[in-house]
């Protein structure tokens, strides 16, 4: 028994969908070279007999140029052997590599203006046996800052999961950005281009903070349409005038999905988590802490 998943593309009405790639292929970035193109990473096969069949043995993790309404596929970027994975910068630029060797994973990125790559940091892939000490010294680079030459990283600081800001070209840390004495900071927040937004505090439920000023109005704007509920920003229209929060509380103990329109005011209800939970089936939630 297998599952395999496949990257798909439609119209928005869902009609003429177009299948992308296959299994051991991602999406990148939604900023392609070219119009209508996105940035996939993918496997490379080495093909047996020179034909457009690839077929054989796993060579390369590559990047390629997929556009998703023909189809069409140009590989942009190379991977080395042992690439595993690629991050993409907000302008849809290939600036982060991690290649595998072992039991380490060793992080590469290209400074601006550069085409070469430079080692910024590795880690230890920690096996499922290990403890949390094991990982207390590992630092993961997860995406890029405004600031080009500045990535977004998390490490265990004591031990609580922090995030900062990392200086690629002085490989250092140079500023922590989301840190809690009690909680961990767990992954950060990005838009649909891979902007670094903000970040979770996994509180007794995850909690969102915002490093955008932006994104953070609009969140305090949310909890204000919906008091003494528990909201998320799930996604957002390119102008910020739209949205889709999630929202759970005593009026939607289930957990709703509610589409929201800033600008002209209103919203709907688009669809319920678990909608034969209702108010009347459920107590009130209380946050209890202990010793």
């Amino acid at each position: 028994i297998y599952e395999e998943c496949r990257v798909l593309s439609m119209k928005p009405d869902g009609s003429n969908p177009l299948a992308l790639g296959c299994a051991g292929t991602s999406i990148l970035s939604l900023k392609g070279p070219e119009p209508d193109t996105i940035l996939m990473a993918g496997f490379n096969f080495q093909s047996k007999d020179g034909s457009a069949n690839k077929t054989g043995a796993r060579e390369t993790t590559n990047v390629y140029s997929v556009n998703i309404v023909t189809g069409d596929v140009k590989e942009i970027e190379k991977g080395v052997k042992n690439t595993q994975a690629y991050v993409a910068d907000k302008n849809g630029v290939v600036r982060m590599r991690i290649n595998v060797f072992g039991g380490r994973a060793v992080y590469q990125a290209r400074l601006p203006g550069s085409t070469d790559w430079v080692d910024v940091g590795s880690n230890t892939i920690i096996e499922f046996e290990q403890d949390e000490r094991a990982a207390a010294a590992n630092m993961t680079f997860t995406g890029f800052a405004d600031n080009p030459n500045e990535a977004y990283v998390s490490f265990r600081d004591g031990d609580k999961q922090v995030l900062a800001v990392y200086d690629l070209a002085a490989r250092k840390v140079t500023r922590t950005v989301l840190k809690d004495a009690k909680w961990d900071a767990d992954g950060f927040i990005q838009d649909r281009f891979g902007r670094v937004i903000g970040g979770n505090i996994t509180r007794w439920r995850p909690e969102q903070e915002f490093f955008a000023p932006e994104y953070q109005q609009l969140q305090r704007e949310l909890e204000a349409n919906f008091p003494g509920h528990y909201v998320r920003l799930q996604g957002i229209s390119d102008d910020q005038k739209q949205v889709v929060a999630y929202v759970e509380g005593p009026q939607a103990p289930g957990g709703a999905y509610q589409f929201v329109d800033f600008a002209k005011g209103d919203g709907f209800n688009i669809g319920f988590r678990y909608p034969k939970l209702t108010k009347d089936k459920v107590g009130a939630v209380q946050e209890i802490t202990y010793k």
